[in-house]
Formats: C-alpha cells, sequence, structure tokens
C-alpha cells in the first residue's frame, strides 16, 4: 500500500507540472517610474521687466532702460499647457507710457521646467511703430520657484516722452528679462 501511495504522488506531481497548474515563485519587481509631471503654474504671477535697450545702426545705448512691473495670471493648464492674461505697467511718467500693456499670455512648461510663453499683443515697449518681436520668450523655472524668460523685440521708436510726433525716434533693439514670482 506504501508504495502504491508513493506511486500516486509521483503521477500526481507529473500531472501537475505537465499541465502548468504547479506554482512557480513570484519574481518582486521594482515599480516602474510614474512619467514626470510638467509644475503648475496656475496663480498669479508678479515681477518685473528689465531690459537693454541700443540703437539699431551702432549698438549704442538710448538714454532710458526698460523697467516694467508685470502681473501675469495663469488661469487654466492642461499637462504641458497653459493660458491665462498678462499685465504690465509703469512706475512714472517716463516707464507708463512705454510699459502700460495688457493682453494674453500662453505656453508650454516642460516636466524639466523649461518656458516658451507666447504673448499677445507682443511687448513691444509704448511709442514704437513697425514692430517686430516681442512675441515668443523661453526661459525656465528656477530651483527657487520663479520664473525667469527672455524677450527681444525691435521698432522704430520715439525717444522722449510727451513730444508726441515731434519726438526723434530711432530704430531700438530691445532685450528684456522678465522675472516673476508666485504670488
Amino acid at each position: 500500500m506504501r508504495s502504491s501511495v508513493a506511486v500516486l504522488t509521483v503521477v500526481a506531481a507529473l500531472l501537475v507540472s505537465s499541465c502548468g497548474g504547479g506554482m512557480s515563485a513570484v519574481q518582486p519587481t521594482s515599480p516602474s517610474p510614474s512619467p514626470a509631471q510638467s509644475p503648475s503654474l496656475i496663480g498669479v504671477w508678479q515681477g518685473s521687466t528689465q531690459g537693454d535697450v541700443v540703437r539699431v545702426a551702432s549698438g549704442a545705448p538710448v538714454g532710458f532702460n526698460l523697467n516694467c512691473s508685470q502681473r501675469w495670471e495663469f488661469t487654466s493648464q492642461s499637462g504641458e499647457t497653459f493660458e491665462g492674461t498678462k499685465n504690465a505697467s509703469g512706475g512714472g511718467p517716463e516707464s507708463d507710457w512705454r510699459c502700460d500693456q495688457t493682453g494674453y499670455v500662453h505656453g508650454r512648461v516642460t516636466p524639466g521646467t523649461d518656458l516658451t510663453l507666447e504673448l499677445d499683443p507682443p511687448f513691444v515697449p509704448g511709442g514704437c511703430t513697425e514692430r517686430e518681436g516681442g512675441r515668443v520668450a523661453t526661459g525656465s523655472i528656477l530651483p527657487d520657484g520663479s520664473m525667469v524668460v527672455s524677450l527681444t523685440a525691435r521698432g522704430k521708436c520715439a525717444l522722449v516722452w510727451g513730444a508726441g510726433l515731434n519726438s526723434p525716434t530711432d530704430y531700438l533693439d530691445f532685450n528684456m528679462r522678465f522675472t516673476m514670482r508666485r504670488r
């Protein structure tokens, strides 16, 4: 009887293993990394625009630097794309007419925190005609959470505030840097 039990045990083991019903050891797996996500930009961002202004023909600086206050509010974001409004203002008679502007901003932020923004209308300082550039800014979110983007523009611009059509004009290049913090 003992030998028949042993034979039955061996036969049962062979049947189970040949039918795939045997248990195999479970191999532990490491969790797959989750895809990197873009940082949220939703909210109000405030800061300033600093700019160097030079004459196109000579590269010589003009008698003013651009210094504008900025307030951007991003109201929606889906993945990497976001959109909102922008408002720029000056801090006195010389900068008000160059800075005051409202409009829209939309763009893309990568998981690596690189930014591309499109401004509508383009940010070209007031008092300028024959404008070009000022629409696409590029930059990044820095480790401290601030946003820094750069933008260039060119225009035929009045050099003196309040002189109207009598103001001397020149073609100017604006190299601008926007530094913003979430509020």
